[in-house]
């Protein structure tokens, strides 16, 4: 295996042993970035040649010999790719400190119950923010673009934090305590959850140029889990009598009609979101020539 290393690619050779005259692809149209690349090659008779390769011939193989070599090129990171991939490392430790704050904070005063704490939306998906801001910090460290997986799912999570931060502030901020109910007096894991967390995510979506195009059909990904979220929760509630957030509660003032009115509308600003989330993306893709 031989290897070219240059500024702004990593180039690796492979030599291949055809059984039949099928193609051997080269690049992939999201590779074309230099007009000009130098890739090194071993014919048959084991003599290096640096064959020229330019936009025209690039995207088609050549055998050389009885064998034919394939390149593979790897763009790396640039600085504001790793800038962003330092600051999402940076945000999930400050996540992480918030979770776990107000999880020994609860646990130190009797507070804590596990199977009602975990149900929160809020906290699901901050286990899910946490996750992923890892797992895109050490990735952009690594590689100059995200997977499409990785890009699906920081799709999804720009909605969730975005729902996440209005639902709270402005619909549950401010409420009066149940009697009994335990109040902390660390507020800044919940600023952290509601506040920062959406303001981050809906910044770093929006800034951040380094992901694929992604397909229409990745709005009704992200409408999956909360639909699937507000249906255990509504089954939960009606046998354990315990609603995560009151207006799940078809007990209240409003009924059946203000829990379905409250989750329609929810879902209708998730979806929004998700399609702002996917015109910036195809924005970038456009500018980037994805």
């Amino acid at each position: 295996s031989l290897a070219v290393r240059l500024p702004w690619f990593h180039f690796s050779s492979r030599t291949h042993h055809p059984s039949d005259s099928q193609p051997c692809p080269f690049f992939t149209e999201q590779h074309l970035k230099s007009p000009l690349i130098f890739s090194k090659r071993v014919d048959h008779d084991n003599v290096e040649h640096l064959p020229r390769l330019t936009m025209a011939n690039l995207g088609r193989a050549r055998y050389c010999g009885d064998d034919y070599t394939e390149v593979v090129m790897i763009e790396q990171p640039g600085v504001r790719r790793i800038t962003l991939g330092v600051i999402s490392l940076v945000a999930a430790a400050a996540l992480a400190a918030g979770l776990a704050t107000q999880i020994s904070d609860q646990v130190i005063h009797g507070a804590f119950v596990p199977a009602e704490y975990f149900s929160y939306f809020t906290i699901q998906t901050s286990l899910a923010n946490l996750v992923a801001l890892i797992a895109s910090g050490l990735f952009a460290l690594q590689s100059a673009r995200d997977t499409m997986t990785l890009a699906l799912v920081r799709q999804s999570l720009f909605g969730y934090a975005i729902v996440t931060g209005l639902v709270y502030n402005l619909l549950l901020r401010g409420l009066p305590e149940e009697p009994g109910a335990f109040v902390s007096e660390f507020t800044f894991p919940n600023e952290i959850m509601h506040v920062v967390m959406p303001i981050y995510f809906a910044i770093e979506w929006l800034i951040n140029p380094y992901r694929p195009k992604l397909p229409n059909w990745s709005i009704l990904v992200g409408v999956v889990y909360p639909v699937v979220w507000a249906i255990g929760a509504l089954v939960r509630g009606h046998f354990a009598g315990w609603y995560p957030y009151d207006f799940l509660d078809p007990s209240g003032p409003t009924g059946w009609a203000g829990v379905w009115l409250h989750i329609g509308a929810i879902a209708a600003l998730i979806i929004a979101l998700m399609s702002v989330a996917l015109t910036s993306n195809r924005l970038w893709a456009r500018l980037t020539r994805d």
